[in-house]
């Protein structure tokens, strides 16, 4: 990969296959470290959703201006996107020519942007977005709290952690219940 650019054959590693089929098992694991989906670099299990978190990953790649895996082999979403997704630090994200651009940028798409990819890495297949969804997410269909909400987690379950809440898009900085700063809120970022 030459400048950041993306080498898209990463996605597609769910095969077309037989209906009946739910997942397929693939060996040797290939593909870009730092876009593999937990359940294919641990199992080698591929299903829709192996994409689906590709697809994630490529999304913070273009908000964050940064390669999935930089020369000290530290994961972008591991050491920097998760820990600011979670704390709703959008801005943060972005990359700085992004952010200082002449033209500015609309942040109620870039909060939008970092929300769909936060779904897409969810560790779990099961709590991510079909390709569909992602679609309609990206094109603007109101966000249903109830549909994306993580359940809460077991005692010793670190994935509910994984995601922050749903006061999203919103365009108060504050969540009116709590008094506290909106999770996807770009005046969090600033204060960073």
């Amino acid at each position: 990969m030459q400048r950041n650019e993306r080498q898209i054959s990463d996605f597609g590693l769910a095969k077309w296959l037989p209906t009946e089929w739910t997942h397929r098992a693939i060996a040797p694991i290939e593909g870009t470290f730092g876009c593999l989906a937990p359940e294919y670099y641990t199992r080698g299990i591929v299903d829709e959703k192996t994409d689906v978190f590709a697809f994630g990953v490529f999304l913070l790649e273009l908000m964050a201006g940064r390669k999935p895996v930089d020369g000290t082999h530290r994961s972008l979403l591991g050491w920097q996107a998760r820990p600011l997704l979670n704390e709703g630090k959008t801005e943060a994200l972005l990359d700085p020519r992004i952010v200082a651009g002449n033209g500015g940028y609309d942040a109620e798409q870039a909060r939008r942007l970092a929300f769909v990819a936060s779904l897409c890495v969810r560790a779990s297949a099961t709590w991510r977005p079909s390709m569909t969804e992602v679609l309609e997410l990206l094109e603007g269909v109101e966000i249903k709290e109830e549909r994306w909400a993580m359940p809460e987690p077991a005692a010793g379950d670190d994935e509910g952690e994984e995601m922050w809440g749903f006061d999203d898009l919103d365009d108060d900085d504050e969540d009116e219940e709590s008094g506290t700063p909106s999770p996807l809120s770009t005046s969090s970022a600033s204060s960073a």
